[in-house]
């Protein structure tokens, strides 16, 4: 990772608000997990997220993929790749969770997201603005890190209103595999959510 000047960050748990985005894509290759990882049925499914931290801890945004994995007998998600536009979060999100977040300059337009880091476009995304139609929900799911040869295991639980509802992405970085399609198998909208991120634990050591 290309370097960025270390920034002083809050300790865990973050907790934070604002709107979110999920869809599950097909990609044209396999995803590719460290050792130690072993993908959820389909190798080729990974998580496109979107989420918009506007009050709480931090105030960011932020974009990720990730892929359903197991580690050992236990299912979760590994973060593969992931972008802020904040140095306090991505410092936190390095030293904390073990992710490795780079910085992105993130760009509203209506419904469309366009995200951009220093090699170029990542991804132009819609996404639905309107508000959900279900009721208010308590969600969680673990989500894997890995540092200083330490995997580690957190879940982040998430209180919101969501709605089922696709996301299209428009374009796409030549850096990353050709999609099946430019629509979500399946898409999650949290109009309004609660995040409460707290410390992870270390699950084992490992080479990745």
């Amino acid at each position: 990772m290309y370097s960025v000047e270390q920034t002083p960050y809050p300790p865990a748990p973050w907790q934070c608000t604002g709107p979110m985005w999920f869809g599950l894509f097909r990609s044209s290759l396999p995803r590719i997990l460290p050792n130690g990882l072993k993908p959820i049925l389909d190798p080729h499914l990974f998580l496109v997220a979107i989420v918009r931290y506007l009050e709480g801890t931090l105030c960011y945004d932020e974009l990720f993929f990730s892929t359903p994995a197991w580690f050992g007998m236990y299912p979760g998600l590994h973060v593969d790749e992931i972008w802020v536009d904040s140095r306090t979060s991505l410092w936190g999100g390095r030293r904390i969770w073990g992710l490795p977040k780079k910085l992105a300059q993130f760009t509203w337009q209506d419904s469309t997201l366009v995200v951009n880091d220093h090699l170029g476009l990542i991804g132009k995304i819609a996404l639905n603005q309107h508000p959900g139609r279900l009721p208010w929900l308590w969600v969680t799911a673990p989500i894997f890190g890995y540092q200083d040869h330490h995997w580690l295991s957190f879940w982040p639980r998430i209180w919101g209103w969501f709605d089922v509802s696709a996301m299209q992405i428009l374009a796409w970085s030549n850096r990353y595999p050709a999609l099946a399609s430019e629509k979500s198998i399946v898409g999650l909208r949290g109009k309004h959510f609660h995040i409460t991120t707290p410390a992870p634990k270390i699950v084992t050591t490992a080479q990745a």
